[in-house]
C-alpha cells in the first residue's frame, strides 16, 4: 500500500462531519427527513441541532426505488437549504440509508491472529468485521449459480452489516475489544441490494451537490436506536413501515438473526382509500393522515363532490387493506427464523396506520400490548430540538445519524475512472479493481481483454488465461495492477487493448472429445459429446472468445445414439404400403427397423442412460387381422367372466390360399374375406374354453343357461349368463380365442 493510501487508512477523509456537525438524510418513498447532529457536552450523547422534513411533490419514488432522479434531487436540495439556514453551515456530504427493496442477505466469518501480549483495539475489531463483509460478497460471487434468480452478483452491492457473534480462540465472547488471545473472529450478517437502487441514490445526491459519505440499511439504522445490543438477547422484531416498503429485523440470543423486506406498506393503504372513495392519491394521503386525529374528516373526490365522514367510519373502510399489510408483515417475521417474537416494535410513518398494531398482534398471536409503536419521545438518544418531530418517522433518521456518528455505517471513497467521479464502497481498503467495478465495468469485461477470457460452460462461469498483452491500466499516470490500493482522489485510467482474445475449443473443453459408451446389437458403441458455441455446432478448432456460451453434452435420447451408429430417423418411421381387401385398396404402415431395449420397443425420443444396451431389428410384417373388420359377436357372462363370442363364420384367403388372422402380409397381397352369420350354441363356447381335457373323469359336465339346465346344442344369445362346471364342482379356466 502506498504511503498516501496508508494515511487514508489512518485518517479517513470521508468523516462526513463539517465543523463537528453531521448531516443525516432519510430519503423515503413519501417524504425526506434531514437531521443535523453535533457534539454534545463532554461525555454526553451528540445533540440534534436542526431537523427538517420535505414531502415529495409528486410520486417520484415507488417501493423505495427512485423513479425520477432530478425531482428527488430537488427535494434533497430543499432539505439541505433549510438545514444550512438553521445551522449556518455549508454541507458537502451526508449519511444516508437505503430501503430493503430486493434485499439479499449472507452470513460470513473472518478471523485474525492476535500478536502476543496484545489487546485488540476497536479499529482491529472493525477491520475484522469488514473482512467478514468482504468474505460474504466473495461467497456470493463464487456461488452465483445457486442464486441466479437475483441476477448477476456484480449487480448487487453491500449496503450494511451487523455482527452476529464475536469469537476469542473459538469461543463466543460479548466484546473482543481489549481481549488477549491467539485468534479473534467475527460472524456477520451482510445485506446486499441491486446496484441500480444505489446508483439512483448516488445520482440524486450528486445533483444535490452532496457526497454520499456513508451508507447503511434502513432496518439496521432503526435497530441501533430501538433495539440496542443490550436488548438483543430477547426474541424481538423491528418493523419499519414506510410508504413503499416495510423493512423487518429480527433479534434473539444476543444478536441480529435476519433482515427482510416486505414490498407492501403505507402506499397500499392510501391506494385502497383512493379506490374506495374515488380520490386522487394526494387527497387520499391527506385523508389517511387525518384519521389518527379522530372527529370528522372532510374531503373531495375526483368528481368534485364533497364528503364529510367520521374518522372511525373511514378507518373501518381501511380494515381489509390493513389486515393484508399485517398478514404480509407477520408472515415475514415468522419466516425470518426464531418463531413468534416476544414483542414487536413498529417505527416509520406507516406504523401510525389505524388498526395496524392490533392487527399485527392478532396475526402473531400476541397480546395487543406486545406490539408497540416507537417514537423519538420513547428513545433516550440525541437530546436537543425536542419540539421538531416526536413520532415514529424520526426513528430511522436518528438511526442513520447514530450509525454514521459512531462509524458503524459503510463509507465511500471518491476516485476518478477515465475522468468520471466514482464513489467506491470502502470495506477493507479500496483496490483498482473495486474502483473499476464501481464505475460499471463487469468482471467479464475486465478479465475478457488481455488478462483472460470468461465463458459460460453448461451454465457455469469459467475464466481462462490466453497469452495476450494486458489492457492499459494506470493509477495517477503510472502503470497499475488490479490489486493496487487506491486513495481518496486517485485517478484511474483503463483502456481495452482492442485485441481479439480467443482460445481453441480444445483448450477450454479438455474433455470435449470424451465418449459415452453404449451397446448396440451386442457391440460397443462410443458416442462423442455434442458441443455448441453460442448455439452453433463447434469442433476442436473452433475459437472461443470472451463471453461465449458453450454447451457440451453426451447423447440424451435413443435417436442420438442411433444417429451416432449411422442410422437414419426415417428407417424407424412408419412407412406405408398397399394391399387389396375384397377388391379395395387398403394402406398399412410399418417402419423398416425397430429399436428395442430390454426386449421392449422404444421410441426415437426416449431418454437414455450411459451403458445401456439396444437392439435394432427389422420390423415384423403386419398380420391379416389388422385388415379384417372387427366383428361385434355376442356378449356372455360365463362363470362370472365376460366373454365376447364370434357370431359369424369367417373364411379368409391371401392370394387364393387359405389364411388366418395371424398370417403375415406383404405389399400387393390380395385378401378375400367372406363372412356370414351363424347360430351360436354352447358347443362353440366349449371349444374355446380352457380346461376341457383336464376335466375328463371328473363326472358329468353341468351346464346352466340363465338359471335353466342346458346342453351342448342349446343356442346362445347376447347377454346370456352361463354356469359350466364338472359334477365334482370344479370349473374351467379362462376362455381362449
Amino acid at each position: 500500500m502506498s504511503a498516501e493510501a496508508t494515511r487514508m487508512e489512518e485518517n479517513p477523509p470521508n468523516s462526513g462531519k463539517t465543523n463537528g456537525r453531521l448531516l443525516a438524510l432519510d430519503i423515503g418513498t413519501r417524504k425526506l427527513i434531514g437531521l443535523v447532529v453535533g457534539e454534545g457536552e463532554k461525555g454526553q450523547e451528540p445533540v440534534i441541532l436542526a431537523a427538517a422534513m420535505e414531502e415529495h411533490r409528486e410520486r417520484v419514488m415507488l417501493d423505495g426505488q427512485i423513479h425520477d432522479i432530478p425531482k428527488v434531487a430537488a427535494a434533497i436540495v430543499r432539505i439541505k437549504d433549510k438545514l444550512e439556514k438553521a445551522t449556518g453551515e455549508k454541507f458537502t456530504a451526508a449519511a444516508v440509508a437505503a430501503a430493503g427493496r430486493s434485499l439479499f442477505t449472507a452470513t460470513a466469518r473472518a478471523a485474525r491472529p492476535i500478536p502476543l501480549f496484545h489487546g485488540l483495539c476497536a479499529q482491529e475489531v472493525r477491520e475484522t468485521e469488514l473482512e467478514a463483509v468482504a468474505a460474504a460478497g466473495e461467497w456470493l460471487r463464487q456461488g452465483e449459480e445457486k442464486w441466479g434468480k437475483f441476477g448477476s452478483v456484480e449487480q448487487y452491492q453491500c449496503v450494511g452489516y451487523s455482527p452476529v457473534t464475536y469469537f476469542l480462540d473459538g469461543e463466543p465472547i460479548g466484546n473482543p475489544v481489549g481481549q488477549r488471545g491467539e485468534e479473534a473472529a467475527v460472524e456477520v450478517i451482510a445485506t446486499f441490494l441491486p446496484g441500480v437502487v444505489l446508483d439512483s441514490l448516488r445520482r440524486a445526491m450528486d445533483l444535490a451537490d452532496l457526497r454520499l459519505d456513508s451508507l447503511t440499511l434502513e432496518p439496521i439504522a432503526a435497530l441501533e436506536v430501538v433495539v440496542p445490543p443490550g436488548m438483543r438477547h430477547l426474541n424481538l422484531a423491528l418493523v419499519d413501515v414506510g410508504a413503499g416498503t416495510s423493512d423487518v429485523a429480527v433479534t434473539s440470543g444476543g444478536t441480529v438473526r435476519n433482515f427482510c423486506m416486505v414490498p407492501v406498506a403505507g402506499d397500499e393503504i392510501t391506494e385502497h382509500l383512493a379506490e374506495r372513495f374515488l380520490l386522487d392519491f394526494a387527497e387520499a394521503e391527506r385523508v389517511k393522515r387525518r384519521l389518527g386525529e379522530g372527529g370528522t374528516v372532510a374531503f373531495r373526490d375526483v368528481l368534485g363532490t364533497s364528503h364529510s365522514l367520521p374518522a372511525s367510519r373511514l378507518a373501518e373502510e381501511l380494515a381489509e387493506a390493513v389486515e393484508r399489510l399485517a398478514s404480509r408483515v407477520a408472515e415475514t417475521i415468522l419466516g425470518a427464523g426464531g418463531g413468534t417474537p416476544q414483542a414487536v416494535f413498529c417505527v416509520g410513518g406507516g406504523s401510525l396506520t389505524p388498526g395496524l398494531a392490533p392487527a399485527l398482534a392478532a396475526r402473531l398471536g400476541l397480546e395487543p400490548g406486545r406490539v408497540a409503536i416507537k417514537g423519538r419521545e420513547t428513545l433516550r438518544l440525541f437530546p436537543g430540538k425536542r419540539n421538531v418531530f416526536q413520532g415514529p418517522e424520526l426513528v430511522t433518521p436518528l438511526g442513520i445519524a447514530r450509525a454514521a456518528w459512531q462509524n458503524m455505517s459503510l463509507r465511500f471513497r471518491r476516485v476518478e475512472v477515465n475522468g468520471t467521479p466514482v464513489q467506491v464502497l470502502d470495506l477493507r481498503g479500496v483496490t483498482v479493481l473495486d474502483a473499476l467495478l464501481a464505475a460499471g465495468y463487469s468482471l467479464r469485461q475486465l478479465y475478457g481483454h488481455g488478462a483472460g477470457i470468461t465463458v459460460e460452460v453448461n451454465g457455469a462461469v469459467l475464466s481462462f488465461q490466453p497469452a495476450r498483452s494486458s489492457a492499459k491500466l494506470e493509477r495517477n499516470d503510472e502503470a497499475a495492477a488490479m490489486g493496487d490500493w487506491v486513495a481518496e482522489g486517485d485517478r484511474i485510467t483503463y483502456a481495452k487493448d482492442g485485441g481479439d482474445v480467443g482460445l481453441p475449443l480444445a483448450d477450454v473443453l479438455v474433455d470435449a472429445g470424451r465418449e459415452t459408451v453404449f451397446h448396440l446389437n451386442r457391440e460397443t458403441l462410443g458416442v462423442p459429446a455434442r458441443v455448441t458455441v453460442n448455439g452453433k455446432p463447434a469442433g476442436a478448432d473452433t475459437v472461443v472468445r470472451d463471453r461465449d456460451t458453450l454447451t457440451a453434452r453426451g447423447p440424451e435420447t435413443v435417436g442420438e445414439v442411433l444417429e451416432a451408429a449411422g442410422h437414419r430417423r426415417d428407417d424407424f418411421q412408419p412407412r406405408p404400403f398397399l394391399v387389396r381387401y375384397n377388391g379395395l385398396e387398403r394402406k398399412l404402415e410399418r417402419p423398416a427397423l425397430v429399436v428395442r431395449r430390454g426386449g421392449e420397443a422404444v421410441t426415437w425420443e426416449a431418454g437414455v442412460v450411459p451403458g445401456e444396451a439396444f437392439e435394432v431389428v427389422e420390423s415384423e410384417p403386419p398380420l391379416v387381422r389388422e385388415v379384417l373388420p372387427e366383428e361385434p359377436g355376442i356378449r356372455l357372462v360365463v362363470n362370472g367372466e365376460v366373454v365376447l363370442l364370434p357370431a359369424r363364420e369367417e373364411v379368409v384367403t391371401v392370394n387364393g390360399q387359405t389364411a388366418s388372422g395371424a398370417t403375415p402380409l406383404k405389399a400387393g397381397d390380395e385378401i378375400v374375406h367372406l363372412s356370414r352369420p351363424r347360430e351360436v350354441i354352447i358347443a362353440h363356447l366349449l371349444a374355446l374354453m380352457d380346461g376341457m381335457s383336464q376335466g375328463v373323469g371328473k363326472g358329468n359336465l353341468l351346464i346352466s343357461r340363465n338359471g335353466a339346465e342346458a346342453g351342448f346344442t342349446t343356442p346362445l344369445a347376447d347377454g346370456d349368463v352361463l354356469e359350466i362346471v364338472w359334477e365334482e364342482g370344479e370349473g374351467f379356466g379362462s376362455v381362449q380365442f
